[in-house]
């Protein structure tokens, strides 16, 4: 075996070992992993918007930051659902 073809080998290797999970996932998959660890962040704050609500009023940045990207899936998922394509 030549060390050109070890190298392509190696590199596909080394690709496929970095591959994020996540890439293969349909957009219905990757909406219920997602909802799956939402449901067990937001736990001590009883929903996702109580925690938005939560995060927004804490003086800390990350924490408004993290309130910021929960309000934006909140209303993903809203108009997805209007839209009848998440249930």
């Amino acid at each position: 075996m030549t060390s050109k073809v070890m190298d392509l080998r190696l590199r596909k290797l080394e690709k496929a070992r970095k591959a994020n999970r996540f890439d293969n996932m349909s957009e219905e998959q990757l909406n219920e992993e997602i909802n799956l660890y939402l449901v067990e962040v937001c736990a001590p704050y009883g929903t996702v918007n109580a925690m938005a609500e939560a995060l927004k009023a804490s003086p800390d940045r990350l924490d408004q930051e993290v309130a910021g990207h929960l309000e934006w899936y909140i209303g993903y998922v809203g108009e997805e659902r209007a839209a009848g394509r998440m249930g």
